[in-house]
């Protein structure tokens, strides 16, 4: 990813990137990726089934949390995160003609 938006350093806090959304992140391997880069992150788990997954990414001081999206609206101002990453995580960003802004 870095190499895709730096210019071939593939450092992505050179290329402004401080704080990542992470959708549907699973167990939290992306942002435990980013954490020794100094990049802070916020894994969000967009189903009540997932609560193992984010329990394990608490545990190893990963920042995470489970809500609906379809229910609830993430509180973050616009303009909180510089990248949001989001890997097979099944949530429908158009429904309904809609977008977020970061």
């Amino acid at each position: 990813i870095g190499h895709m938006i730096t210019n071939d350093t593939g450092d992505l806090r050179s290329a402004g990137i401080v704080q990542v959304l992470d959708l549907g992140c699973g167990v939290a391997s992306f942002s435990a990726y980013l954490l020794p880069l100094d990049i802070r992150t916020m894994s969000f788990a967009p189903k009540d089934g997932h609560e193992n997954q984010i329990q394990f990414a608490l545990e190893r001081g990963i920042s995470a949390m489970i809500s609906a999206m379809s229910t609830k609206q993430l509180p973050y101002p616009t303009g909180s995160f510089e990248m949001i990453h989001c890997s097979r995580c099944r949530i429908d960003f158009h429904a309904n003609g809609n977008w977020f802004s970061l």
